[in-house]
């Protein structure tokens, strides 16, 4: 999963701003090296045919592909990821939604010195790696080390962030480190909490199985790979952080949907995702159904990025007139089959919201877009605007194979002809599409974009240095933006950067360089024996689940 911006909202890909917000939660980096699977199924050496008994509790939970191979973290396959946060690998500090602020995990406490030059973080002591090896500040240096010099790691985006603003690490103790910036940066913690601390070679080892790669410090070790059956955790006995009950962590890979359904059904399984409208409804309708459906809101959002530097969207009161006039709900309506309850929830707001279904509605937001146009010089001939001898007509592209979405588009194409506005859809194979992305062959195409830590490096998203190769897709140049995010960069008090940021989206909503469309939802079922099933902007605290 490719978490730079992606072609087309929410379709598959893997939700406030993480720059925005300050929120982040922890992805990101882990064991290094490749390691081929252990075929033979056995976590002790890839000679054992065998498998070893397996006792206790445990909880299953549905998978839909098999990992590609050990270690896979970085090799942006989303189950990866899904499944070792909050369990083998832990950051530095995370982000408490409900306080508000970020907490410590394997960092104590940290502090600004030099007027935002330098930053200083406490480990936690007497923490142990799953080898029974104690952690130091040499396995954080090495791990920001090699995510910002390896260039196995180079296409992750804290890479990037350190690159550009990294002096050099040191550790003056083993539970003392620093990191000296070139100029003060602000979002470090974003940053740290994005990335899972991993042990130093030393610390390593020379690692044998995939047990002995796979080295955490979480509240669950990785025990077994079966390829293509399942992935074993089991809990840590000497994990630094609150003892919770004993259970091993089953991931089966199941591909069918409908299967993975009949195996909850008959208590095979106690959490599935990715559950489809059809599969939800007939949840919600089973009789005697022993399991509750739940929603995660995964962290990114849909939206459209309007080309800028041609075309009708180079001024931007048409860009507005056009965040006006789309209507969210019934785009988000007319796909049904594409997940439940994934409602409206635009993390942008170019303007007051319109519903038809309010009636009048509509033709308020016509009223206010008919404004907008004649401020920039279109005339209304007939039904049609018109500059020039030109008619006002934009174009979207999108991708062939997403049928929900080009669906949406055309349920709200009528309310664009209603208000003289010609909306037309481009659907395009993948490829064509990357290629008009790239080229900036297009009037508005549908994207989406993470929200949380470096994957939402609004620099990346809306300086003007972006434009080529970078996630300015909307070729935006504005020199006001420019020097706002520069300062957002460099302020490390949270308290200004979050007064900076409030100036920066509301030059984005004058501006209207992108139309924000909505923020997915992901429907899961788990049994209801199955406590603490507890969602995260980044997907779930696995290691909080329970059974009653």
């Amino acid at each position: 999963m490719n978490r730079k911006r992606n072609p087309l909202p929410g379709m598959g890909l893997g939700v406030g701003l993480g720059l925005v917000f300050g929120l982040v939660f922890g992805l990101g980096v882990m064991v290094l090296g490749s390691a081929c699977p252990n075929r033979a199924g056995g976590e002790d050496t890839v000679k054992v045919r065998r498998r070893p008994p397996l006792t206790g509790a445990v909880i299953r939970i549905r998978i839909p592909a098999d990992l590609p191979q050990i270690p896979c973290l970085l090799r942006n396959h989303t189950w990866c990821d899904r499944m070792l946060v909050h369990t083998v690998y832990e950051p530095l500090v995370r982000y408490n939604v409900r306080e508000g602020k970020f907490n410590g995990v394997l960092a104590t406490g940290w502090k600004y010195l030099d007027e935002g030059r330098t930053f200083q973080l406490e480990l936690r002591k007497n923490v142990k790696w799953h080898n029974g090896k104690k952690v130091t500040t040499k396995d954080v240096k090495h791990t920001l080390n090699q995510l910002q010099n390896n260039s196995l790691y180079q296409g992750h985006p804290a890479s990037r962030l350190l690159r550009e603003h990294v002096e050099r690490y040191s550790y003056p103790t083993d539970h003392l480190f620093e990191i000296r910036f070139k100029k003060p940066f602000g979002p470090i913690l974003e940053l740290l909490a994005a990335v899972p601390i991993m042990p130093a070679p030393k610390t390593l080892g020379k690692p044998e199985t995939n047990r002995e790669r796979i080295v955490g410090t979480g509240p669950y070790r990785f025990l077994q790979w079966w390829p293509t059956e399942k992935i074993v955790f089991s809990r840590f006995a000497d994990y630094w952080g609150p003892s919770g009950r004993s259970y091993r962590l089953e991931f089966h890979v199941i591909p069918s949907m409908a299967l993975a359904r009949k195996k909850l059904l008959a208590a095979k399984l106690d959490l599935i995702f990715d559950v489809n409208a059809i599969q939800y409804k007939r949840a919600l309708n089973a009789d005697g159904a022993k399991y509750r459906p739940f929603s995660i809101e995964p962290a990114e959002f849909a939206y459209l990025a309007l080309n800028t530097q041609r075309g009708p969207f180079v001024d931007p009161r048409v860009r507005r007139a056009v965040g006006l006039l789309l209507n969210r709900s019934k785009l988000l309506g007319a796909m049904p089959g594409r997940r439940p309850r994934f409602l409206e929830q635009p993390v942008w707001i170019l303007g007051p919201q319109v519903r038809a279904s309010k009636g009048t509605g509509m033709a308020r937001a016509s009223a206010q877009v008919g404004q907008l146009l004649k401020a920039a010089g279109w005339k209304k001939t007939g039904k049609h605007w018109n500059k020039g001898g030109k008619p006002l007509a934009f174009t979207v592209v999108t991708a062939t194979r997403f049928t929900a979405f080009n669906r949406g588009l055309k349920a709200v194409r009528r309310d664009f002809d209603d208000a003289g506005i010609k909306l037309r859809v481009a659907k395009l194979l993948w490829g064509e599409l990357v290629v008009s992305l790239k080229q900036k062959r297009f009037d508005a195409i549908a994207l989406s974009t993470p929200l949380y830590g470096p994957w939402s490096d609004l620099i990346d998203l809306f300086h003007s240095r972006s434009i080529t190769g970078g996630g300015n897709h909307a070729g935006w140049k504005n020199e006001k933006m420019d020097k706002l995010l520069e300062k957002m960069m460099r302020q490390v008090d949270q308290t200004k950067r979050m007064a900076i940021e409030r100036r920066i989206f509301q030059l984005l909503a004058k501006e209207a360089p992108i139309i924000p469309l909505y923020a997915p939802r992901n429907i899961g079922l788990a049994r209801k024996n199955l406590a603490n099933v507890v969602p995260t902007p980044l997907w779930m605290d696995l290691s909080r689940l329970v059974l009653k």
